[in-house]
């Protein structure tokens, strides 16, 4: 079995040596520069003037190192004089590469790989439980999920596209989320994206949560990254549950987050805020 790069990189890789790693991220080859402050089974961490990010292994397509000056001077390596001065230990301290510990985040090596896991998203499915309807609305319902239902069953699901429009004209009346979540929903089902997108975000401004990770679905699927984060960011301000939980909402936002340059969301320090107090709030602002 041939080596990957990763395996290459691991065998001439050492702490301090400054290298260049590409990797994809949504198809595109991205390129990373910095000190090597880490080396995992599962990932580098690289250290810039600005940050420390961690780079998963398996993303790794090529890289190239660059051995510092310092340490090519240091070649062969001289033993220590036994009545060396403290202050010539002291320098020699101050110049070495800094050990992990001096830019450790508080997440271990499990946690920092969970932000370079594939992303699990999943499409809004229709609900047609939909409570507080009068008998002449509940009518209405019971046979659009009568022609959803057939649809679905002879595989024809283009001609549920009339049914969106009226479902949001009564959501809109009744000002129901779960309507507007329907008509959304339904319009995924039809690959009708654009008519999907009104009738959810009117969802989300209602606080549906299903209709806020429906959003971040959409505009993941369409690789819209930084809305994707932004309505990830809007969906748990609402609870901060979304998404399966505290943890899983963190590093949901976290993954996608991590496919952009530009961090300035919209919305992300009042997300984070939200997990102030909790056992995820070390993680969020990470």
């Amino acid at each position: 079995m041939s080596e990957s790069p990763y395996d290459v990189f691991r065998s001439v890789a050492s702490l301090g040596m400054e290298a260049t790693l590409y990797f994809n991220i949504g198809g595109k080859l991205t390129a990373k520069r910095g000190t090597i402050r880490r080396i995992t089974p599962s990932g580098i961490l690289l250290q810039d003037s600005h940050e420390t990010s961690f780079v998963s292994g398996e993303a790794v397509q090529n890289f190239t190192i660059v051995q510092s000056t310092e340490t090519e001077q240091q070649t062969p390596a001289l033993p220590k004089a036994d009545d060396a001065s403290e202050q010539e230990q002291e320098q020699e301290k101050e110049e070495a590469p800094p050990e992990y510990s001096d830019v450790d985040t508080a997440l271990d090596d499990e946690h920092f790989q969970m932000f370079f896991d594939i992303v699990h998203l999943q499409p809004p499915k229709p609900d047609f439980n939909v409570g507080g309807l009068s008998s002449d609305d509940h009518t209405d319902l019971v046979r659009w999920k009568n022609r959803y239902d057939y649809a679905i069953k002879i595989s024809e699901v283009n001609r549920l596209v009339d049914d969106v429009r009226p479902i949001g004209r009564l959501a809109e009346r009744l000002r129901n989320a779960d309507l507007y979540f329907l008509a959304g929903a339904i319009a995924v089902v039809t690959g009708k994206n654009d008519s999907a997108l009104p009738q959810l975000l009117n969802a989300l401004a209602l606080d549906s949560i299903r209709a806020g990770e429906g959003l971040t679905w959409l505009a993941y699927r369409d690789g819209d990254f930084a809305k994707a984060v932004e309505m990830a960011c809007r969906t748990v301000t609402i609870d901060a549950n979304a998404f399966g939980g505290p943890e899983a909402s963190i590093f949901t936002i976290g993954r996608i987050l991590g496919k952009l340059s530009d961090r300035d969301i919209p919305g992300l320090a009042d997300a984070i805020a939200g997990y102030i107090g909790s056992p995820s709030e070390t993680i969020a602002n990470t």
